[in-house]
């Protein structure tokens, strides 16, 4: 790896069920060092015969699409059981298709309404489930960042408290954004929640997002239409978060 990184590895096992598992991200290093174990359930070395370890080393970037740097697979055989054994491989050229790969991070309940008469929209962030725990204990102090979208420039910013040492964070608390008539119909305005872990020691690492506009794909463009649609209700919907930001 070279220049600027904030690695992490992606671990599956093809064919299988079971989903794709992450370590941990690491900040700004060339030379992680992760110490993580991951296991996928086989039932019998029969099976195992027929798998295939597939292991992507990926750079976290909180703006932007996560890139792949390198890949890997190795497969797996029935001497392999009953035994702990270390492999030293170089990583391969990540293909295409894995330059925009989707991590499933957990969802968050929001609740948006537009006040067409004071023209502001309310946002309420209810709560979070599953979230993806991004350090070893397993869990994770998260809050989350709330950033009105204008041009693709942050034109106001709230957050929320942070709830520790929880993947299930309740919040049920409330903001503000002042948005015009116009604003309200644009392709160009849209909110991005950050979800964050809270770190008092090291930089607070992005769990996950979620973005809601017109120009958003699925359900965060039906819930922005719901609001314009239905002016001074309030309208809840259950968002899952991506490891990045997708346009149409």
């Amino acid at each position: 790896m070279t220049g600027h990184c904030n690695p992490y590895v992606i671990v599956s096992l093809s064919p299988s069920k079971s989903p794709s598992q992450e370590s941990a991200v690491l900040v700004d290093t060339t030379n992680p060092q992760f110490d993580e174990t991951f296991s996928f359930p086989i039932k019998n070395a029969t099976e195992l015969s027929s798998k295939c370890l597939h292991i992507r080393v990926a750079s976290y970037d909180q703006f932007s699409t996560c890139r792949v740097l390198g890949e890997v697979e190795h497969l797996l055989g029935s001497g392999d059981t009953d035994s702990s054994y270390c492999y030293q491989r170089y990583l391969e050229a990540p293909g295409a298709k894995q330059h925009k790969y989707k991590i499933h991070r957990g969802d968050m309940l929001l609740s948006l309404g537009y006040q067409s008469r004071s023209n502001r929209i309310t946002v309420v962030i209810l709560k979070a489930r599953n979230l993806k725990a991004v350090t070893l204990t397993g869990s994770c102090d998260p809050y989350v960042k709330v950033y009105l979208m204008v041009d693709e420039k942050r034109s106001a910013k709230k957050k929320t408290s942070v709830k520790k040492n929880t993947i299930c964070p309740i919040y049920n608390e409330s903001f503000f954004f002042d948005l015009s008539p116009r604003d309200i119909t644009s392709h160009d305005v849209c909110l991005l929640f950050l979800v964050m872990d809270h770190n008092p020691v090291r930089q607070n690492n992005v769990i996950g997002k979620v973005e809601v506009g017109l120009d958003c794909l699925e359900r965060g463009r039906d819930h922005w239409k719901a609001i314009t649609n239905q002016p001074g209700k309030q309208v809840a919907k259950w968002h899952t978060l991506v490891s990045h930001v997708s346009k149409k």
